[in-house]
């Protein structure tokens, strides 16, 4: 006869219902901190101000950066992005040691941001004359969220789109990234903007090979019917491929941003609603009770097998 307290059965299913508690309350807290995750800051549109002066001792350029360096799929590391190889949804990576004197506040924390942004752009090459529209983006440091650091380095990522733009930009750059890049906007340049610092570390501009369009030509031979010559021949050429993009969506880092619609000289963000309707307190208060429901049933399974010993001597 088992003693009281000592059923095998009785533990397993207490046990079951302890792990039921536990993983519906870490769920919960899970769901709280992935809701109140800090968003992205917005892309900069105000290009009369740009660029805002850096901190103090803080230098510009690739100079505030140590060691930085930068990949994309197997292409990489190198100091620079142009020599890379890129291709549509491909990650974008750079990593650099550590952040220059000045680049930091007493703390140690990064004092400026530091930013990937992805561009949709006419042409495989660079033109100052065009605009590049801000496609996808990420940022961390000041103002954003607190740079990866993993390993010996710090870790920052970018998304390419997978679909839809056949020509792009990407530029690594310091501070927030440019809603537009080109004369509806500012440059990172500070050869091309004519004033201010230098905020542009990288950029590269290239095209997608699987949007390249091709044209087929095709003739009639000449032929001599009844000894006349039959007209001379004739060319004609398939009518061009005209490839459309959709409008410009920000696809969102590396852990999903909200899509934003891009005009000229403004960019809109619209926030995505938030879903169910408990509030971030009523979850936490969720979360509370299962975690005290467990406690509670612990507490009688505890106490049950006493009792009954003392009904039943």
């Amino acid at each position: 006869m088992d003693q009281p307290g000592r059923n095998p059965a009785r533990h397993r299913h207490m046990a079951r219902v302890l792990t039921v508690l536990a993983t519906v309350a870490v769920s919960l807290l899970v769901a709280v901190d992935f809701a109140t995750a800090d968003p992205l800051p917005s892309p900069i549109t105000d290009y009369g101000s740009y660029p805002p002066a850096l901190p103090a001792g803080c230098p510009h350029g690739t100079s505030a950066l140590n060691d930085l360096r930068f990949s994309v799929g197997s292409s990489g590391p190198a100091e620079e992005l142009r020599p890379l190889h890129f291709e549509a949804g491909d990650t974008v990576t750079m990593t650099w040691s550590g952040f220059a004197p000045g680049c930091v506040d007493g703390s140690g924390a990064a004092a400026i941001a530091v930013s990937l942004a992805v561009y949709e752009t006419a042409e495989a090459t660079f033109d100052p004359t065009e605009d590049q529209t801000l496609s996808n983006w990420n940022v961390c440091g000041l103002a954003a969220p607190s740079c990866t650091y993993s390993g010996l380095s710090y870790v920052l990522s970018v998304e390419l789109p997978p679909s839809g733009v056949c020509a792009m930009q990407v530029d690594a750059v310091l501070g927030l990234p440019l809603a537009i890049v080109g004369p509806s906007g500012s440059f990172y340049s500070a050869a091309a903007r004519g004033h201010g610092q230098n905020r542009l570390l990288s950029a590269a501009n290239f095209s997608v090979e699987s949007c390249t369009t091709t044209s087929t030509t095709s003739t009639t031979s000449t032929t001599s019917v009844g000894g006349a010559v039959a007209p001379p021949p004739m060319t004609v050429d398939a009518p061009s491929v005209t490839t459309t993009s959709p409008p410009t969506v920000v696809t969102g880092p590396s852990g999903g941003l909200s899509p934003i619609s891009i005009a000229a000289g403004q960019i809109e963000q619209s926030h995505l609603p938030v879903t169910g309707t408990a509030s971030t307190h009523e979850l936490k208060v969720g979360a509370l009770m299962c975690l005290t429901g467990g406690v509670l049933l612990l507490l009688a399974y505890r106490v049950r097998p006493k009792i009954e010993a003392t009904d039943h001597p």
